[in-house]
């Protein structure tokens, strides 16, 4: 057991936004700098360095888990939450969202240019704007490019072969689901290529989230396009919570547990984050399961039995979170490294129950080299087409 300190220097209020952050970015060094430094025993007893997938994060809740999210991946380093729900922040989702508006509303030239311009197509605004000044002046009256366009009169070739695609793609819309419509989109587009070459090492993450997207429109039946993008819409712009795909290769990703999940579970390495989120507030009602009655004020008076009530309810949450804090401090095998934040408000989940970190050494890092340190420069691409072939020819 080790403690990782966070402190934070200024003597003004410290809100658990600024706590957050600075303990995402410590949880991240600490995980880049184990990742293939520290033995493990595995179940066969041969030592194995540390991977990814050995790392688990446990929060109490969800609140900001994508500050950490961004702080691993910053470093070059996968995650896999099961905690997480930020689809609706997610780079990906948004591409996918002008895909859909496009095909259920032709009239959307917002979400046909965003497209278009976006990393699904890649056009550059000159690109667009050529294209439009040559439908122009091609005299078929035409003085917009939309997916209405006909492909013929498009000279751009890459722009020519989207419009084909969004234009078959858009005939089906009345007698195919959404979720159909939607997976052969991304099939057509390459969208999963283009993915994954944007994220490089660490796409497994946005691949999955391209999967519970078009799981996401199966609730919708035939011709319910125009109604999936409008809740999809609806929910990017209202950022609401919701799941994002599981990774299946999750042995190369941290993985992200709210500790309610990790019961049962085990990882080499555990990290309990997210510490610093404040308790729920006690609710105008309180509900006293002892003899299942209901106690509140009335009129600004107390009744004489809700202090009791109030005082029963506080010793039942702070059990519960006793009970968590248990579960979180014993699904470590190998070594469990524990927040210590000084200044951390005494209504929140790190203050609410004494670990005792101050036994524990701290946590000593200045003998690992960080992954990404380790690397080495990146090897020259001597590949030639000459070469190709020849390769070519001995495998056939």
């Amino acid at each position: 057991v080790a403690r990782s300190t966070i402190e934070i220097a200024t003597d003004e209020r410290i809100y658990a936004d600024v706590f957050r952050e600075a303990e995402a970015e410590r949880v991240a060094d600490i995980c880049a700098a184990l990742i293939g430094n520290l033995p493990i025993l595995r179940a066969d007893n041969a030592r194995t360095p540390l991977q990814a997938g050995d790392i688990a994060l446990l929060s109490p809740g969800h609140t900001e888990l994508w500050r950490y999210e961004r702080a691993l991946e910053q470093r070059g380093l996968a995650v896999s939450s099961q905690a997480g729900q930020t689809l609706m922040r997610r780079q990906e989702t948004q591409d996918l969202l002008a895909l859909v508006r496009v095909l259920a509303d032709s009239s959307d030239t917002f979400a046909f240019g965003a497209l278009m311009r976006g990393p699904l197509v890649g056009l550059s605004e000159q690109e667009l704007l050529d294209i439009t000044a040559a439908l122009s002046s091609d005299g078929t009256g035409q003085t917009f490019f939309t997916v209405r366009t006909d492909p013929e009169s498009v000279q751009h070739p890459l722009a020519k072969d989207i419009l084909t695609v969004l234009q078959n793609l858009r005939r089906k819309a009345s007698i195919v689901t959404p979720s159909l419509i939607l997976a052969e989109a991304i099939e057509r587009l390459n969208a999963r290529v283009i993915i994954a070459a944007r994220h490089g090492n660490r796409n497994a993450r946005a691949l999955a989230n391209l999967d519970a997207l078009i799981e996401r429109a199966r609730s919708y039946g035939v011709a319910g396009l125009r109604a999936f993008a409008r809740d999809l819409q609806s929910d990017w712009e209202r950022k609401a919570r919701a799941p994002e795909g599981r990774i299946d290769a999750a042995e190369h990703a941290v993985e992200i547990v709210t500790i309610h999940s990790a019961k049962g579970l085990e990882w080499p390495v555990v990290i309990p984050i997210n510490s610093t989120t404040e308790l729920y507030r006690p609710d105008q009602f309180v509900h006293r399961q002892s003899d299942n009655s209901l106690h509140w004020m009335i009129g600004g008076v107390a009744p004489p039995e809700l202090a009791e009530a109030r005082a029963a309810e506080s010793l039942e949450d702070a059990n519960q979170r006793e009970r968590i804090w248990y579960v979180a401090c014993t699904r470590a095998r190998n070594l469990l490294i524990l927040p210590h934040i000084p200044q951390a408000s005494k209504d929140s989940w790190f203050s609410s129950v004494d670990l005792r970190q101050l036994e524990v050494p701290e946590l000593d890092l200045s003998s690992f080299t960080p992954l990404t340190s380790r690397s080495g420069a990146p090897q020259p691409n001597e590949q030639s087409a000459d070469i190709f072939a020849r390769e070519q020819r001995s495998v056939e």
